[in-house]
C-alpha cells in the first residue's frame, strides 16, 4: 500500500517516505514492547502501584522539560539527527533497564524513564519535521495517517509479542527490544534526507532562555488553542484507556472472559482509520471535523461508562478506537499546516505542541486514578465523556475564526 502512495509528487519520495516510516515502525515496536512490560515489572518491583506510578509519571516530566529546552538547544535541527537522538537515548533507556535486572533500585528507574521521556519527545519532534520538510502541505493528512499507521501497528503486535517473551523472563523482553532498536539503527544509517548543514552556525544559535520560550509558547497558545486543546482532549482519552481500561478490563476479566479484547479493540480500529485518511481528503475546516469525531466520541465514551457488561463493551470501545485514530491524524496536520507557515521558527510550536501529549499523560491518568477510587473504572469513561464533550462543543462554538499566524511577533523572535 505504501508503495502506491500518494506522495509520488517527487521522485524517488515515496521511496524515501516507505524508509523513513519503516525506521520509525521498528522504533516504535522497541518501545511498544517495553511499555506494555514496564509498568507491571515497576509494580512487582516495589509491590506498589502508587511507587509504578509516580516513577512512570517522571518520564512525561523530563519530556516536558525536553520540549521546552528542544526548540533553543536545537533551532536547525532536521529529522535525522533527531532520530539518531532517539536511538541514543533509547540504548540508555534499554541498558538501564538491563542494569534493573540485577539492580532494582528506585533511582536506576528514574534515570531510566528519564530517558524514556527525552527519546519518545526526539521520534515526536522527527515526525514532525519530516512531515513539513519533505511532504506537500496538502498531503500532511495523509502523511500522518501514514505515519500513525505504522506506529499503531507496532502497538498492536508489541503487546502481544511482550506476552509470548514474558515465559522465557524479563531478559528476553528487555533483550528483544534491545534488538529491534539495534535493527532500527541500520535502517537509519542508509536514510538520507538530502540535506546539509552548518554546523557552526547551528552552534552559535544554540542558547537558553527560559522566560523567552514561555513567552513564544504563551503567545502560540493564545493564537492556536483550538488544536491545542482538541490535542489534549485526544490524548486524555488514549492515556485514560492505556491506564482505568487496562484495568477495568483485568478487574472484569473473569465475569467477561472477553474483556481480554478491549484494548486490542481499541487500537484495532486505528489501523483501518489511517487506512481511510491515507486515501481520502480532508480538506478545509480540519478543527471542525475533529470537534465533530471527538463529540461523537463523549457520546460512546458516556455509553461505555454505563453499559451493562457483555459484547456491547467491546463495540462501543472499537467505535471509540475509531473515532481517535480518526482526529489524532487531522490534529497532527493541522499542527503542521500551522509549522510550514512559522517556517525557522516552527520547533518553537512542535515543542509546546509535544508538552501537551506529555501534559496529557501526567493529568489525564491522575484524574482518572482519583475517579475510579472513588466511582469505579467504568464510571470514569462517563465522567470523561462528559468533559470531552463540553470541550468539543466549546471548540466548535468560539472557533469560528480561521487560526492565523502571528507574523508580526514571529519577525521579532530573532533579535529576542
Amino acid at each position: 500500500m505504501l508503495k502506491n502512495t500518494l506522495f509520488l509528487t517527487k521522485k524517488g519520495s515515496s521511496q524515501k517516505l516507505l524508509h523513513y516510516i519503516l525506521i520509525i515502525t521498528v522504533t516504535f515496536l522497541a518501545d511498544s514492547i517495553l511499555a506494555f512490560w514496564l509498568p507491571t515489572y515497576l509494580q512487582r518491583t516495589f509491590s506498589s502501584a502508587i511507587i509504578m506510578g509516580g516513577i512512570i509519571a517522571c518520564s512525561s516530566v523530563v519530556g516536558i522539560i525536553t520540549d521546552f529546552l528542544f526548540p533553543q538547544l536545537f533551532p536547525e535541527m532536521n529529522e535525522k539527527k533527531a532520530l539518531n537522538l532517539t536511538l541514543f537515548f533509547m540504548t540508555i533507556f534499554i541498558g538501564l533497564l538491563m542494569f534493573s535486572l540485577n539492580f532494582p533500585h528506585w533511582w536506576v528507574f528514574i534515570l531510566a524513564v528519564s530517558s524514556w521521556g527525552i527519546y519518545y519527545e526526539f521520534l515526536s519532534f522527527a515526525n514532525k519535521i519530516y512531515v513539513t520538510d519533505h511532504v506537500n502541505k496538502k498531503l500532511y493528512t495523509n502523511a500522518w495517517a501514514e505515519i500513525d499507521l505504522g506506529k499503531s501497528f507496532a502497538y498492536l503486535i508489541g503487546p502481544i509479542i511482550a506476552s509470548i517473551l514474558l515465559i522465557n523472563g524479563n531478559f528476553a523482553v528487555v533483550s528483544t527490544s534491545l534488538m529491534a532498536l539495534l535493527l532500527a539503527q541500520l535502517l537509519l544509517s542508509f536514510f538520507n534526507n538530502g540535506k546539509k548543514e552548518d554546523k557552526k552556525e547551528k552552534q552559535e544559535n544554540a542558547t537558553i532562555e527560559p522566560k523567552i520560550e514561555l513567552k513564544r509558547w504563551w503567545l502560540l497558545a493564545k493564537k492556536f488553542w483550538p488544536v491545542i486543546l482538541l490535542n489534549f482532549l485526544i490524548t486524555s482519552i488514549d492515556a485514560t484507556f492505556w491506564t482505568s481500561g487496562a484495568v477495568f478490563a483485568e478487574k472484569i476479566i473473569h465475569d467477561f472472559p472477553f474483556a481480554i479484547f478491549i484494548m486490542p479493540l481499541y487500537m484495532a480500529p486505528m489501523l483501518i482509520a489511517q487506512i481511510i485518511l491515507i486515501k481520502g481528503d480532508v480538506g478545509n475546516h480540519k478543527e471542525k471535523k475533529a470537534s465533530i469525531s471527538l463529540i461523537i466520541a463523549s457520546l460512546l465514551l458516556f455509553i461505555l461508562g454505563t453499559v451493562n457488561i457483555g459484547y456491547s463493551l467491546l463495540l462501543v470501545t472499537f467505535g471509540i478506537g475509531f473515532l481517535v485514530s480518526l482526529s489524532f491524524p487531522i490534529v497532527e496536520s493541522l499542527y503542521s499546516d500551522l509549522e510550514d507557515g512559522m517556517g525557522i521558527h516552527k520547533k518553537h510550536l512542535i515543542g509546546l505542541s509535544s508538552s501537551i501529549y506529555s501534559l496529557a499523560y501526567i493529568i489525564a491518568p491522575i484524574t482518572a486514578g482519583f475517579v475510579s477510587d472513588a466511582f469505579g473504572e467504568q464510571k470514569t469513561f462517563q465522567y470523561l465523556g462528559i468533559i470531552v464533550g463540553i470541550m468539543a462543543i466549546l471548540i466548535l462554538t468560539f472557533n469560528r475564526k480561521k487560526m492565523l499566524i502571528p507574523q508580526k511577533e514571529i519577525e521579532t523572535w530573532k533579535e529576542a
